[in-house]
């Protein structure tokens, strides 16, 4: 039996090699808040409707930070899958419209949290933003976030393309928009499922080989240990020569 995938995992997982990375590559002189970026990660995991570790819950209990960021900015998550924040702004067009579906209220949400992590994760690198946000373990972690927000918007956005095949062809444009945006957030959503897919793999096989081990890591050689009664060379001792007489 296959392992079921842990987005919660994945989503911890990011938030922890963004903040390895961070730490290897700014200079310790340099403030980061990391306790500002995980908040935002744990309240990210609470909108997305993720269990949340005791770790998160204390984050969430230090206290929500508003910056009042305009929503022109992308921040660097959304930056991975610009495809999906140019379609949630297109039907943010049609807001009006949709105020009272609870589908488009959980898409602007989740949208709106992932744009504040993106942005707050700029904010606190700082002038050392290009450097960190290079780092492969940050790319990773980036494309993590945004690839599982994805999943959600696109599962929302395909319910409430259902509830608009039925209303009334005033709601053609609204229609049409959404069907862009399913569109777009479904190529991220596959993408979130090949990679939990790749890590409960790596879990699974991990979990063998420590079933098979006893708990015990796996022999990295198979060089055998030198037994207690092997000879061990001893160092020749000098020897003074001694004058022959004749």
């Amino acid at each position: 039996m296959s392992a079921v995938p842990s987005p919660d995992a994945d989503l911890d997982s990011a938030c922890q090699g963004l903040e390895e990375a961070a730490r290897d590559l700014v200079p310790p002189d340099v403030l980061v808040d990391f306790l500002e970026i995980r908040l935002k990660f744990a309240l990210l995991k609470q909108d997305l409707g993720m269990d949340l570790t005791f770790g998160n819950r204390i984050d969430i209990a230090l206290g929500e930070f508003r910056h009042g960021l305009p929503a022109s900015q992308l921040g660097a998550v959304w930056q991975q899958r610009q495809d999906v924040a140019q379609a949630v702004a297109s039907v943010g067009q049609h807001a009006g419209k949709l105020s009272t579906r609870p589908e488009w209220n959980r898409i602007r949400n989740i949208y709106g949290r992932v744009r504040d992590l993106g942005t707050t994760i700029e904010r606190q690198l700082g002038a050392h933003g290009a450097k960190v946000l290079a780092d492969p373990r940050v790319k990773n972690a980036l494309k993590t976030v945004a690839d599982l927000a994805s999943r959600r918007i696109a599962a929302d956005a395909w319910a409430l393309s259902k509830v608009l095949g039925g209303a009334g062809a005033g709601l053609a444009s609204v229609r049409q928009a959404v069907h862009w945006l399913e569109k777009a957030a479904k190529a991220g959503a596959s993408r979130a499922d090949e990679v939990a897919r790749q890590h409960a793999q790596r879990r699974a096989a991990a979990a063998t080989v420590r079933s098979s081990t006893g708990g015990k890591p796996s022999p990295t050689s198979s060089i055998p240990e030198p037994s207690r009664t092997m000879s061990v060379p001893r160092p020749h001792r000098k020897t003074r020569a001694t004058a022959t007489t004749r």
